[in-house]
């Protein structure tokens, strides 16, 4: 047991950085850990069980599953053998953990929750934007097209009449040649039937 509570000290104080302090309620809890695991090698297991579910649930609404530095204490107390000191040093520190763990993986789930709406909102301000600028090129287009469309008709029409003046022109210049054609054919014709 002081070999077990001497080294989740020392880890505890290498972590404390990132932990912060450990309150004296979290201790009890994490030296009865130690305790069953030393006299009772069967509640590792048991220990383990409850680490896995922990690993999972909330994971939505944030918990210690959220925060790196639990999440490797907890691979380090699943991983290890079940005999070995280090398994039952880690169970213990993930225990002691835990609770600090756990709001800290809230905080980051809010953080996240705020961050994700934050970025929704941007979308959603960058498409009304970019809606509000195609809006405003319609209406900018239909105004010189409303503002034009008189001259731009007259100009269309005036081609569509000279164009049609063209094509009587040409189908006059048609229709002659296609009466010269016939009557050298009809001419060629009686000059062979007198012959």
């Amino acid at each position: 047991m002081p070999i077990i509570l001497a080294q989740a000290r020392d880890v505890l104080d290498q972590m404390r950085e990132r932990t912060g302090e450990i309150a004296a309620r979290e201790w009890n809890r994490g030296v009865a850990v130690a305790v069953q695991t030393t006299l009772d090698p069967g509640s590792v297991r048991r220990h383990r069980r409850r680490l896995r579910l922990a690993g999972l649930s909330g994971l939505g609404k944030g918990g210690p599953a959220w925060v790196g530095w639990w999440r490797e204490q907890r691979r380090y107390a699943l991983d290890g053998r079940v005999d070995e000191l280090g398994t039952r040093v880690a169970l213990m520190v993930v225990v002691l953990l835990t609770a600090g763990a756990d709001v800290v993986g809230k905080q980051l789930a809010e953080e996240n929750r705020q961050e994700m709406i934050r970025r929704r909102d941007e979308a959603a301000d960058q498409g009304r934007a970019l809606l509000a600028r195609g809006q405003e090129g319609a209406l900018t287009l239909f105004g010189e097209v409303r503002r034009r469309a008189p001259v731009l008709l007259r100009r269309f029409l005036l081609l569509l009449m000279d164009g049609g003046d063209r094509a009587r022109a040409g189908a006059k210049v048609m229709r002659g040649r296609l009466r010269e054609r016939v009557a050298r054919h009809r001419h060629s014709r009686r000059t062979k039937i007198k012959s």
